[in-house]
């Protein structure tokens, strides 16, 4: 029988009041490799992550909704479920989590022009796409924003007009 490997974001009845109670909410799925966390922002927020032995996918989700609203959980809204096969999560945990990011050296070759015009652009043009992260020595943008900030740029030659 298949490994189906399950990913809930659970909505509690009631925020979570210290760090053990967690432990008491998900002791009931040790069997099924269970992973909790819950949302920094929100105590009533968590998310469980369990290993399913199940013939398909739907039979994972109904073992995985009906393990979660049940015992420590009863009354908790399930907001989000995912299902991925083994090969799936995988490929999920090996996929980068952080998105690519370049710097105006590479947002230049995309553009087809200088290090410093892309450096003055990045300060006077307001469709310039906004820093992602700062290193302190250099700023980095997401490749995504620049390639279509670039691919939408529409430079104009030569020297401005003087009235």
């Amino acid at each position: 029988m298949p490994t189906w490997y399950t990913h809930t974001h659970l909505a509690l009845p009631a925020p979570l009041a210290e760090d053990s109670q967690l432990l008491e909410l998900t002791e009931h799925l040790t069997s099924f490799g269970v992973s909790a966390s819950v949302a920094p922002d929100n105590l009533a927020r968590i998310t469980i992550s369990l290993a399913i032995q199940a013939n398909d996918h739907l039979a994972a989700a109904t073992q995985a909704t009906t393990l979660q609203s049940t015992g420590p959980l009863t009354g908790a809204q399930i907001t989000t479920l995912t299902v991925r096969t083994e090969q799936d999560m995988e490929d999920y945990l090996n996929s980068p989590s952080i998105p690519e990011l370049v710097g105006l050296t590479d947002i230049a070759g995309m553009a087809g022009v200088s290090r410093q015009r892309v450096r003055d652009l990045s300060i006077k043009d307001p469709a310039f796409p906004p820093v992602a992260v700062n290193t302190g020595t250099m700023s980095l943008y997401l490749k995504a924003s620049a390639e279509h900030w670039a691919a939408d740029r529409h430079p104009t030659t030569g020297r401005p007009k003087t009235l």
